[in-house]
């Protein structure tokens, strides 16, 4: 298992490798409570969570490392896709419908993820596929 520095420069590297911007890492820290999102590594795996505003939006623990950086490049690529396309002033400047948006970041997910280990775009896929499923547009 990697110590947090290790685990740092793992996900800086894998982030400059496949030409992402290493700002949207979570933070790596053994300290709780810091209203973002963060990892901490414990004896038995890693812990992915996000917090805000003292509420807990996600916490997953004893991770094993192809799963952190799974989850922690997936919420990545959702950040950079919305950066990309968010309204620039506060209105609707697309005129692309809600299911057109999902699509394409839907295919930039998979494209990003592919970058890093095309097991991760089969995987996230897969999850799609399932989301369709249940939430079809």
């Amino acid at each position: 298992m990697l110590n947090e520095e290790q685990l740092r420069n793992l996900l800086v590297s894998i982030s400059n490798r496949i030409g992402s911007n290493p700002i949207y890492l979570p933070i790596v820290s053994s300290i709780n409570g810091r209203e973002m999102t963060y990892i901490k590594v414990t004896e038995s795996g890693y812990s992915f969570c996000s917090e805000e505003k003292g509420h807990i939006d996600l916490e997953e623990h004893n991770l094993n490392l192809e799963d952190l950086i799974y989850k922690v490049f997936l919420l990545v690529s959702y950040d950079m896709f919305s950066e990309r396309y968010r309204r620039v002033d506060g209105s609707d400047t697309h005129d692309e419908s809600v299911s057109m948006q999902r699509e394409r970041r839907f295919q930039y997910q998979i494209e990003f993820l592919g970058r890093i280990d095309q097991s991760y775009a089969k995987r996230r896929t897969e999850e799609i596929e399932k989301i369709k499923e249940k939430y079809p547009l």
